[in-house]
């Protein structure tokens, strides 16, 4: 047995840099294949193209302080992911060429617009990104990329107009949410049941577009079962989930799917923990 243990915050924080580096040399290579003649190698041929992928991340600039920032990432790693989540032609296309994907349909990662506890600024930060997706991605290449819109539930009225604009005039498949919205500080949460979002379900329905649920790691106030490692955050919550149900399960509780019956939900990433039919009433 070695006499140097290495500790658990030691092991998450080197297993999340390895995840890192490993998603930065997976990039270079399907760069290498999709596009460098010395090779030889050539990408897969549209006919070949046949995947469209959903829950493709993205940030944009004026964002930053919206992206989840795990423990155990170091700068240098850091940086290198947040120019992927930016990029289209050096590393995104390659990839989906090299790996026979027609079609992202990009979104914001976590924590995104439900992250900023400034209604008004959310509202503001929501149309900018939606701007800059629609130029960046749609607008420059739109038979390889579809989005879907974010919004400012934090304001539900501006979050229908926004919905409503994205889908109609940027062309947007539908909306994702990144979990509870902040609402004052980061640790204040308000949940997709209450009363007050009723006006965005509304609005979705009648767009007839797909809601995309997408979980973020629960408030600081309601992480004590992490009390002192706090690297183990985000792990858990990906490995099985305790955030991640949190929102449907806020839904199903609050009877939403009962006074929602036509409502297109996508889900990633819930299914692990939720074996309830969300239509079948339950006591």
């Amino acid at each position: 047995m070695s006499n140097n243990p290495i500790s658990r915050r030691d092991a998450l924080s080197g297993m999340l840099a390895g995840v890192a580096a490993a998603m930065s040399s997976r990039d270079a290579r399907a760069a290498a294949v999709a596009g460098d003649p010395a090779t030889g190698a050539s990408a897969s041929p549209a006919s070949k193209r046949n995947k469209i992928t959903l829950e493709e991340h993205i940030d944009f600039p004026g964002g930053e302080h919206l992206l989840f920032h795990p423990i155990g990432i170091d700068d240098v790693h850091w940086r290198r992911i947040s120019e992927r989540l930016r990029d289209v032609e050096q590393y995104r296309l390659p990839a989906m060429d090299a790996h026979g994907i027609a079609m992202q349909v990009v979104s914001l990662t976590a924590n995104g617009i439900q992250g900023e506890p400034d209604a008004r600024r959310a509202v503001d930060l929501a149309r900018a990104a939606n701007d800059w997706v629609w130029s960046k991605f749609v607008s420059a290449h739109p038979t390889r990329f579809s989005a879907f819109a974010a919004v400012a539930l934090q304001d539900p009225q501006a979050a229908c107009k926004e919905a409503e604009r994205a889908v109609k005039q940027l062309g947007f498949r539908g909306v994702l949410v990144n979990g509870y919205c902040n609402v004052g500080d980061e640790n204040t949460g308000e949940y997709l049941d209450l009363p007050k979002f009723a006006p965005f379900w509304e609005c979705v329905q009648e767009l007839a577009v797909p809601v995309y649920l997408h979980p973020r790691c629960p408030l600081p106030s309601q992480r004590l079962i992490y009390q002192g490692h706090d690297e183990m955050v985000a792990a858990l919550n990906q490995i099985k989930g305790h955030a991640k149900d949190f929102d449907r399960a806020y839904l199903v509780v609050g009877d939403f799917y009962f006074r929602n019956g036509d409502f297109n939900e996508a889900l990633n990433q819930y299914k692990d923990g939720m074996a309830v039919d969300p239509k079948q009433k339950t006591t």
